[in-house]
């Protein structure tokens, strides 16, 4: 089928960069995501030039599909489980040290307080002891 000079663009923008997002595709060919998600990926895929490749997560919300050049090699790729939200914050925790700092509070909430005067006596006191 005769493509359009959109798809034309669509496609060196595939060609140039390899597997794409629609947010990706619309800013490298100058169009908009709505003319490439409802029009052109259709056509492009019932002609057989672009294809599902994968999906890549997205950190808040549904998983955002990548679509590559040329025909697909195989089935189509399945869709991601959803990551369960406690799974989530637990993965951010441990990455970002969340309980190393957590601990450290902890730590400084338990050191005795000392008061300076009381010290600076039993200084005063261990120096002349030592002398």
């Amino acid at each position: 089928m005769k493509h359009t000079p959109c798809m034309r663009r669509i496609l060196a923008a595939f060609e140039q960069h390899g597997p794409l997002d629609g947010h990706q595709v619309a800013a490298l060919a100058h169009v908009s995501f709505a003319y490439f998600q409802n029009h052109c990926r259709h056509q492009l895929e019932r002609d057989q030039a672009i294809h599902l490749h994968g999906y890549r997560h997205n950190k808040s919300g549904p998983f955002i599909p990548v679509y590559a050049p040329g025909p697909a090699m195989g089935p189509a790729p399945k869709k991601p489980d959803p990551i369960d939200h406690r799974e989530y914050t637990r993965q951010w925790k441990e990455s970002t040290g969340y309980y190393a700092l957590q601990k450290a509070q902890r730590r400084l909430r338990n050191v005795k307080r000392v008061d300076p005067v009381l010290a600076a006596m039993t200084a005063a006191n261990d120096t002349r002891k030592a002398a």
